[in-house]
Order: structure tokens, then sequence, then C-alpha cells
């Protein structure tokens, strides 16, 4: 589980009050939000006076969540404080490898002849990699991390005849029908290629995450200064809920333009270059 934190100004009302305001100025409520999987996670609310946060209280409140907070980007954590945001471990790469798929989906290419290629520096996303082998008889990993695939490409060019080449170059990736970037990994210079990544890039055949869908039974919460990606992270990783594969973009990013993701197969062959 985690903690949302929202600062209000001010004294809101607090449903459920960790201190009586005759002991504390500051009111500090949490809230129990339920997930399907039987897991949940908490809003905690906290009021201001004279622009001062009651980090004190709100570590209390937060218990064992006080290392898995979920805090708007423009709040500063004092530096003697116990509180932590939560950092996401695998969950930004698994909304880009399911993009991806939802992408191939969409366009057409020749199993045979185009080029499936992954940036994977750290060599994070072996267990990814498994779901592109229907649709490419090559692959190439770009990857500082050899030990993590080597044995790998051995056993899937033995099991499914899918050859994975190996690389620590990232202009290996030049000329591939689709490029792969796993958050973390750089590859925005790559060329002639698309080059789907979860952040915001540039460039020609720079193709990045817009909006993101999740099952409907995930209410995601609507607070400046925390991304839908961290929120989703946090729920995939920390309370146990169950169809990850679900979780991708409904739009993307292409030459200034958002498009739908299912109106790729019309709209990028016009603006890819030529390969």
């Amino acid at each position: 589980m985690f903690a949302i934190l929202e600062i209000l100004q001010g004294e809101p009302p607090a449903k459920r009050p960790f201190f009586k305001k005759r002991q504390y100025p500051y009111p500090v409520g949490l809230q129990r939000e339920p997930l399907d999987s039987g897991s949940f996670y908490y809003y905690l609310r906290a009021g201001t006076r004279e622009g001062h946060i009651p980090w004190g209280e709100i570590e209390y409140a937060a218990g064992r969540c006080v290392k898995r907070m979920l805090i708007p980007d423009y709040i500063e954590i004092p530096r003697n404080s116990r509180i932590e945001r939560y950092k996401s471990e695998y969950f930004p790469a698994k909304i880009v490898f399911n993009t991806a798929l939802k992408l191939l989906e969409n366009l057409k290419f020749n199993k045979k002849s185009d080029i499936l290629s992954i940036i994977d520096i750290k060599g994070e996303a072996v267990n990814e990699i498994e779901r592109f082998l229907p649709f490419f008889s090559r692959i190439k990993i770009i990857t500082r991390n050899f030990d993590k695939y080597e044995h790998f490409a051995e056993r899937v060019f033995d099991e499914y005849g899918v050859s994975l080449v190996l690389s620590g170059d990232i202009k290996t990736a030049d000329g591939s029908f689709l490029t792969v970037t796993v958050p973390g990994s750089g590859g925005t210079e790559v060329n002639n290629t698309l080059n789907l990544t979860l952040d915001y890039t540039s460039g020609p055949g720079a193709l990045s995450i817009g909006k993101i869908s999740a099952p409907s039974n995930i209410m995601t919460p609507v607070l400046d200064g925390i991304s839908k990606t961290d929120f989703l992270s946090a729920v995939y990783e920390l309370c146990r809920v169950q169809n990850q594969n679900e979780v991708c973009a409904k739009t993307l990013f292409f030459g200034g333009r958002e498009i739908k993701i299912t109106d790729a197969g019309a709209c990028l062959p016009a603006l890819l270059p030529p390969r």
C-alpha cells in the first residue's frame, strides 16, 4: 500500500483526524481507498496555516507508508524528514511495452524483413521480450548489461528461431521498423525509425506516450503534480493489482500532433521517414 499526500490551504474537515485541534494546530486526515484486489491505498490530506506544512503530523499519520508516498512534484520535503517519494521500479517500462504491442496491432509490417529494436541499457526488460517473438524474426537489443541477455538470446533462438542481436551501440537501432526505449535508457538520438518513449521527445520518428488507458475499476485521482504514470506504478507495484498488460497509451504524440493509437495505421505511414 501507499499514500497520496494532498496539501490544502486552511483547515479542511478531516474525515478521520489523527490529532485533536487542542493538541495540534494543523488538521491531518487519512482516508482509505479500496481496490478490487482487496488491497487499498490512502489519501492523506493536511491543512496549512500561514503556508506551513505540518510535516511531523504527516509523518506520524503516514505510518508504514512514510517511505511510499506520492507527493506533488512542486512540494519540497524537508531534508530531516523520514518521508520519501515512492520511486517506481518496473511499471513505467511495462506501460511502454504494452503500448508497443498495441501499436503493432494497428500497423502493417513484414515479420521476416522488418526489425524491432529495444533500447534497454540496464538490462531491465528481459521478461518483456518474449511477448514480441510472434511478430518479428529478428530483434535488436541495445544494452550494456550483456550478462542479462546472452543466455536468454540463445534460448530464444533454440526455441523460437528468433535471432536476438545484442549491441552496446544505440546507433544499431537505426533503420528499424520500430524502436522501443525503456525509460532511463536515453536513445532519443536514433534515426530512420519509429522510436517509442515514455516521455515526450521530438525529432523524426519520435513517438511518445500521450493519454494512458487503465482498467475502469481503477479510478485515477486528479491531483496536480502527481502523474498518472506514478499513480499507476504505485497501484500495480505495491497493491497486488492484476491485469498489468491492460494499461497502455490510448493516444500518442508524433510529429507535433496527438493521435489515437487506433489511428496509427492511417496516420504514421505518411509521416514516417524513408527506411
